[in-house]
């Protein structure tokens, strides 16, 4: 197998660290850097990783820094960039406006950084992106194509403010193609879910993804289901999260322009009812007896969606789904169990998210005049 010189921006996240490790262990030769936004966050609003995890950084700096990235580029001569460096949490991004503006402004300007910084250096570098199939939103029932933006196809997903950037992202990217013929793959991923050993885990309510939640709350004691629990959507195992990386940076160099990828998994598409009885029958396993708690949905859902996307260019390069959801809930639950000490009941109850609120009714005020 041949190897490269990888250059992965974000190496201290969730993503980051286990792709870091599998590509290493392939022989890459793999230059980490990292702005260690997320660990300022965390400590910021009082929360943890379940799983302990060292820092990831070969190079500590924020992407948005352009003459950094220039000079980066020009020392490590990277054959591939895995960009990573985005703060994926729609929950931040909606807690009040402070950080959905720092989201949108973290997101945007690191990318296009990245963009302008390759064109000058060395433009026929190819960049594998973290995209997301929230671009496109689960509103339209219509299929989500394989292979075209959320602009070819017309749709726009509205989660949050954080899938708004990746929009913005998206544009550039397609912008930055067409201008300067940069390669970009945007792999489009859902749900990323599974523990590992000195992998970052989030389990809070603004952090934490869906089933990770549910793993480590069913280890407290009470599950918390949003709303009706019959929202659908198709979770990754961070396993095939991988290796979907690992294939499009093995067949980077036969992208041309911009590429957007779809990363979906047919065989795990379940609603939110489903992942709690299966995490519930695996607490059972181990002799926990959770319950569910009803709490509103804090975030505003379409509730019984359609999951309809096509999956066909990852397959094309050799790509299969190997891991299940129930497989990676199986996996990863004695991981948890055995860090359950590090698990804080308080800090899995959701927050009041500002940006997901109705508006206020406006008050009509007596004009004295």
């Amino acid at each position: 197998m041949e190897t490269k010189t990888i250059l992965l921006l974000g190496s201290d996240g969730y993503l980051g660290h286990y792709l870091t490790m599998k590509l290493e262990n392939d022989g890459h030769a793999v230059v980490t850097l990292d702005s260690l936004r997320r660990r300022r966050l965390m400590e910021k609003y009082g929360m943890n990783s379940v799983i302990p995890y060292e820092l990831n950084a070969d190079i500590i700096m924020d992407v948005q820094n352009y003459f950094g990235m220039k000079e980066v580029l020009k020392n490590v001569k990277p054959d591939v960039i895995v960009n990573l460096a985005q703060e994926q949490c729609p929950g931040l991004s909606m807690l009040n406006f402070e950080e959905a503006a720092d989201t949108q402004i973290n997101n945007i300007k690191a990318a296009l950084s990245l963009y302008w910084a390759v064109k000058e250096i060395d433009y026929t570098i190819p960049i594998v992106q973290a995209g997301t199939l929230g671009e496109f939103g689960y509103e339209n029932p219509e299929l989500v194509f394989d292979g075209q933006s959320f602009v070819d196809q017309g749709r726009m997903g509205t989660a949050s403010f954080y899938h708004i950037s990746k929009n913005q992202i998206t544009l550039n990217s397609i912008y930055c193609s067409k201008i300067w013929g940069l390669n970009i793959i945007d792999i489009q991923q859902t749900i990323v879910e599974g523990a590992r050993e000195g992998v970052p885990l989030y389990y809070d309510g603004i952090f934490g993804t869906v089933v990770n939640r549910l793993m480590t709350q069913a280890i407290t004691g009470e599950v918390l289901r949003y709303g009706t629990g019959n929202i659908r959507r198709s979770f990754l195992s961070l396993e095939d999260s991988m290796e979907a990386f690992k294939t499009m940076i093995k067949n980077a160099d036969k992208v041309e322009g911009y590429l957007s990828v779809n990363q979906f998994d047919p065989e795990s598409v379940r609603s939110i009812n489903e992942l709690i009885d299966i995490v519930i029958r695996e607490a059972h396993e181990y002799g926990l007896e959770p319950t569910v708690k009803n709490i509103p949905n804090p975030r505003i859902e379409k509730e019984n969606n359609e999951v309809n996307v096509e999956f066909k260019i990852l397959p094309s390069f050799g790509f299969k789904p190997k891991v299940t959801v129930e497989d990676e809930i199986k996996h990863s639950f004695p991981l948890l169990l055995e860090y359950k000490n590090n698990i804080h009941r308080e800090k899995i109850m959701p927050p009041k998210f500002k940006g997901w609120e109705k508006p206020k009714k406006k008050i009509k005020v007596k004009s004295r005049l």
